[in-house]
């Protein structure tokens, strides 16, 4: 039999000799296959989550490799196909008597200790002992903090059970061993304090329960700048340890007046002498440290307002909590981290659902959606845009009914469904006048206009983008303004470049005082440098540079963006072979992230360099590959392909009907005002005739 050790250090045991894996990176992704037991796991999603920050090919070739190491090891000891299973872009660990995870056989004997026959301690004594540390101990990844969180709060429940039955029964000695341990796992729950205060009393042991309650005063002075609650007073004083004269000195264990001053002197200043005013205090002001870039700041001031209402019981209060670290999470002007913001608001959603809260579920909805699209969750996105719209029932919520269309049709873009994508934002900017939120009305003419540009109108976003612009300079100059202006500016230069009206381009650096987003700003630096024409071989070089080692943990719209740029680029330098080798790594990306309409797009881009490469016939299995997938909302993808069909043809010896299909390209890139890449289209007609 094969054991699995997923609480505490990861390991993995073949009786009691231990299997062993060379690397890191194998044995995380062995942690993660087992956790997974029974699931299907796509290889692409395995590859973005331990090889994000390597390109496409060498993070399939380091997927391979830990794979390989995985299967090595297992054989080695006599597992040939009995532990993982293959089928296409898939793996998964299988199910069976041979194999045993300890996390699954954690939650069995939790699930029977803590069900309807609660005074069953054997199962709970049993859930305890299987719990060796917390889930993945030493792996500090994203993925498995939501885990870890999930079986501590099920391994807290199973060790205060566990107590409260022990002294029901009359066990106090093996009681004060789980307290303990409970206590050690949970140094800020009152509860486990109270529990060790009652059960020293009737074993006896007075002066150690006051040691308990001194003990109790000071962390949580020290750790949320409160006192004990009520009901922890109330015990003390039940108990009869109000009554005793014993001194600091004579507790046994406690710290001395040293520790004491150095406990005191890092306290949180506290912002009321009210506990839940000052953690409801602590919510507002860690939000509004955030915002202003003081990420760290404001997260310390919210978790320690989560651990007062954590210690309350107080679930609404948490929720409150979990969607303010989301929003901080999401909007800081620092560095937004869209996927830790998800996971909180996520906990904070999974309350208001069971609550049915209307407005607060609305909000969480649309914080969700957004920090899905930002975090290139598309389809999840437009998941939680549905079901908000689904809820929005009163007459006058058009604010919220219009956010939800913002970001759906922002998804829908993304996914390169184009018509719905247009009736969404329509709707958005025609519920203009029902914002009140600057960030959201900019938000919305901000996309209107890369809407218009993905569509192939070029002069409406144009339009749309110098309408942001004014806009930025028309209100208060905070961080999240002073980025959208920078974008929208770089945005602008490359719409007028794709126009060739060079003339018009007024060039910027990045202002001083815009602290973060590095990734934003080099893609926009490293475009707009593109379009000056100094040097253009260089900055096209500098340009794809940039872009293969930021690729995978680019957003998608950068990615999309920066690979079509990058192809139409190496088209006009004449390196059609560079140019149809970033439009099939457009195809691959497209497909990694789920976002299969992209397709057509780049499989037209491939179709129209290899044919002027002179490679007809893959050129026309591109054509073929696009034509099967394009969207008809768009027209990128037809003006591109009529290119193509016009160089094959031509390649074919086919004058007339190349001279017919190039004409039909021409006149679509003119309606778009694509006339960068149109210079390139009529000498190719030139030529025929």
């Amino acid at each position: 039999m094969i054991k699995v050790q997923l609480l505490g250090l990861f390991g993995i045991y073949n009786i009691n000799e231990e299997i062993t894996l060379p690397t890191a990176k194998a044995k995380q992704l062995a942690a993660y296959l087992f956790w997974q037991q029974g699931r299907w796991v796509r290889r692409d999603f395995l590859q973005d989550i331990f090889w994000g920050d390597c390109d496409e090919r060498r993070a399939s070739a380091y997927l391979r490799q830990a794979i390989y190491y995985l299967k090595k090891a297992l054989k080695t000891h006599g597992y040939n196909d009995s532990i993982l299973e293959w089928k296409p872009g898939a793996i998964r660990v299988l199910t069976g008597p041979d194999i045993c995870v300890d996390l699954y056989a954690f939650e069995k004997e939790a699930e029977l200790g803590l069900g309807e026959n609660r005074e069953n301690v054997r199962h709970l004594a049993n859930a305890v002992s299987i719990y060796q540390g917390d889930f993945l101990d030493g792996v500090d990844t994203d993925w498995c903090l939501v885990e870890r969180n999930r079986i501590l709060d099920i391994y807290l429940g199973i060790l205060e059970t566990l107590v409260q039955n022990l002294c029901v029964s009359g066990l106090y000695e093996k009681a004060l061993t789980y307290a303990h341990q409970w206590l050690l796992k949970d140094p800020l729950n009152e509860a486990a304090y109270r529990a060790l205060m009652s059960i020293y009393v009737k074993t006896g042991q007075l002066a150690r329960a006051v040691q308990q309650y001194e003990i109790c005063k000071q962390t949580l002075a020290a750790e949320l700048g409160i006192l004990p609650g009520n009901e922890t007073m109330n015990l003390y004083r039940e108990l009869g340890l109000s009554d005793l004269k014993i001194t600091e000195n004579r507790l046994p264990g406690l710290k001395n007046s040293n520790t004491t001053q150095k406990i005191r002197a890092r306290q949180t200043k506290r912002l009321s002498k009210d506990a839940l005013r000052n953690a409801s205090f602590l919510v507002v002001s860690g939000e509004d440290m955030a915002l202003q870039g003081n990420i760290e700041g404001g997260m310390k001031a919210l978790k320690k307002a989560l651990n007062v209402y954590e210690k309350l019981g107080d679930a609404e209060a948490k929720a409150v909590v979990y969607l303010a670290t989301g929003t901080s999470l999401l909007y800081t002007p620092t560095t937004p981290q869209p996927d830790k913001a998800l996971n909180y608001i996520k906990a904070a959603l999974s309350h208001y659902r069971l609550e049915g809260k209307n407005p607060s579920l609305r909000r969480a909805l649309l914080l969700a959606a957004d920090a899905s699209w930002q975090s290139g969750r598309i389809d999840e996105a437009a998941a939680f845009c549905e079901e908000g719209l689904k809820i929005v029932t009163e007459p006058n919520d058009k604010c919220s009914e219009s956010s939800f269309l913002l970001i759906l049709g922002i998804a829908r873009m993304a996914g390169n469904r184009m018509k719905e994508a247009h009736a969404a934002l329509d709707k958005a900017v025609q519920a203009l006048a029902y914002f009140n939120d600057i960030h959201d009305v900019l938000k919305i003419v901000f996309y209107r206009s890369i809407f218009a540009q993905m569509s192939g109108d070029l002069r409406s976003a144009e339009r749309f983008m110098r309408e942001a612009i004014d806009l930025t300079q028309a209100v208060t100059q905070i961080p999240r303004i002073k980025l959208t202006e920078y974008l929208a500016r770089g945005q602008l230069i490359f719409l007028l470049y794709l126009q060739d009206r060079h003339d018009e381009i007024e060039f910027f650096d990045p202002p001083d005082q815009l602290v973060g987003f590095e990734l934003e700003k080099k893609f926009m630096y490293l475009l707009t440098r593109c379009s000056e024409g100094i040097d253009h071989r260089t900055a096209v070089k500098n340009f794809e540079s940039w872009l293969r080692k930021n690729l995978v943990k680019s957003p998608f719209h950068y990615a999309c963006g920066g690979v079509r740029h990058l192809t139409a680029e190496m088209c006009a330098l004449e390196n059609f072979a560079g140019a149809a080798c970033w439009a099939s790594v457009g195809v691959r990306i497209t497909r990694a992230r789920g976002l299969y309409e992209h397709e057509a797009l780049f499989y037209s881009l491939r179709a129209a360099a290899l044919a002027k490469a002179g490679k007809v016939g893959a050129a026309e299995v591109c054509c073929k590959r696009a034509r099967r997938t394009m969207d008809e909302g768009e027209i990128w993808t037809p003006a591109h392909l009529f290119w193509a069909d016009g160089l094959i043809a031509r390649a074919k010896g086919k004058t007339s009907e190349a001279t017919h299909l190039i004409t039909k390209s021409i006149s679509l890139f003119k309606k778009i005002g694509f006339r960068y890449i149109l210079k390139q289209v009529q000498a190719d007609l030139n030529l025929n005739i």
